[in-house]
């Protein structure tokens, strides 16, 4: 058992209804991973349980679930789906929608933990989708750790895509470090390496090159303005802290973009842990059954209409490091509300700077030094008022580039390197980040 009397008013606030009505397993689990699954093969089934060996006893836990005006054979699709995991072990019901598939008798070190929310009582309501299943499956698994039914408090949080490494369960127990079961962890989740599979050849492997390497620019370009942002939130690739993510009152119900914005708020309680492996290999693939992300952007950039990936222009990164460096040199001197800038920046983002410092300045009161309020700063100026802020450099003027300008015109990275080239660079360079993701603790 782990007394946290915050997860545990989490639990019983905040958590989606089945947390509070799963049975006890009649086992225990070094750690979990949550999987949403919506439309998948069964073969999908069969890479996840069986890819990730390890020595330990693991859990997958896998949310089935369909949007209410789910297309006829997708619906079919999940069933099969379901009905192939049943087959795969020992069922036990363990409360309305959800069931425990032993998997011993097929020597497998993963039970699963399978809940249907394609029907009631957990189906999808109108409007909802993979962030209320990603929800419901971390709300679990925070129930069974506060139970000592999984052990690890990292729970990892993927999606349907992906291959799970050799030692994906291992980093999972090893990431929270040595602190006492009862402790908080000492990061607040995790950002594995990734790849996506691409195609050997084509214009599908040409546009998802480019698509990957618009992702690793952006964190790049975050680190180079010095924004302690600069990482990835893509779903396929995280795990999260149980006890922090109880502390910022779990996952958005969104229908997409969950995992930006739980990972936006995780950071600014004490940073993710970077880790330099095992790798998460990507499934490429084109798809419409999330209004936006990686399938849809991917569909868009083959579209006839659009001309393939556009990149951020890189004048938005050189005025995003200018405004936070004026910003953390304020916060640290304890400067009013008079800030200087160069004669390059913008007046539009002058305003933003100022908009945000005024706003900072009635938190900086019971700072007792400057990195208490450089980290307070950091609060109001997070991840998503990062975003925003490059996206409106694009609405005040500054044109989305093809890769080979913005790689030309940017200073962070090289230019004159082939599509190839120029992702195993980024790969290397996101790999030798050594500032903290996140905020760290004053």
């Amino acid at each position: 058992m782990v007394h946290d009397l915050i997860a545990e008013k989490y639990l019983k606030t905040y958590a989606e209804p089945v947390a509070s009505r799963v049975a006890r397993l009649s086992d225990v689990y070094d750690a979990a991973v949550v999987v949403p699954v919506y439309a998948e093969d069964v073969s999908t089934f069969t890479r996840l349980s069986d890819a990730a060996g390890s020595g330990g006893k693991n859990l997958l836990i896998l949310v089935v679930n369909a949007p209410l005006d789910a297309p006829p054979h997708y619906v079919r699709t999940n069933d099969a789906f379901l009905k192939a995991v049943r087959e795969s072990g020992d069922v036990t019901a363990l409360g309305a929608g959800i069931e425990w598939v032993a998997r011993s008798r097929n020597h497998s070190s993963q039970d699963v933990l399978l809940m249907d929310a394609t029907r009631e009582p957990l189906r999808l309501r109108a409007k909802e989708g993979v962030g209320r299943a990603r929800k419901m499956g971390l709300d679990v698994t925070l129930s069974l750790y506060l139970k000592g039914q999984v052990l690890s408090p990292m729970c990892g949080s993927t999606d349907a895509d992906v291959t799970l490494p050799l030692g994906y369960f291992a980093a999972l127990s090893s990431a929270a470090g040595e602190a006492p079961r009862a402790s908080l962890p000492r990061t607040s989740g995790i950002i594995f390496p990734y790849r996506h599979l691409l195609p050997e050849e084509g214009r599908l492997r040409e546009m998802m090159t480019e698509l990957e390497l618009s992702f690793r620019y952006y964190v790049l370009g975050l680190h180079y303005a010095r924004s302690p942002y600069a990482f990835h939130t893509l779903g396929s690739a995280v795990a999260v802290s149980l006890p922090h993510y109880a502390r910022v009152r779990g996952v958005p119900n969104r229908q997409a973009g969950e995992d930006f914005h739980l990972l936006a708020k995780l950071s600014k309680l004490t940073p993710l842990k970077r880790l330099s492996e095992p790798t998460i290999e990507i499934e490429t693939r084109i798809s419409d059954r999330v209004p936006f992300g990686t399938g849809p952007s991917l569909s868009k950039a083959l579209g006839p209409l659009d001309g393939g990936v556009r990149f951020h222009h890189p004048l938005a990164f050189e005025w995003l490091r200018e405004v936070l460096d004026v910003l953390s040199r304020a916060a640290v001197e304890g400067q009013g509300a008079e800030l200087g800038f160069s004669a390059d920046t913008p007046e539009w983002a002058r305003e933003r700077a100022r908009q945000v410092y005024r706003s900072a300045l009635p938190h900086f009161a019971g700072c007792p030094t400057g990195a208490h309020r450089k980290r307070r700063l950091h609060e109001r100026f997070d991840a998503l008022a990062t975003i925003q802020f490059i996206h409106e450099a694009h609405r005040n003027g500054l044109s989305r580039l093809a890769r080979e300008p913005a790689f030309e015109l940017g200073a962070f990275l090289p230019s004159g390197l082939t599509r190839e080239e120029a992702l195993r660079h980024c790969v290397q360079a996101e790999l030798s980040i050594e500032t903290p993701a996140g905020i760290s603790p004053a």
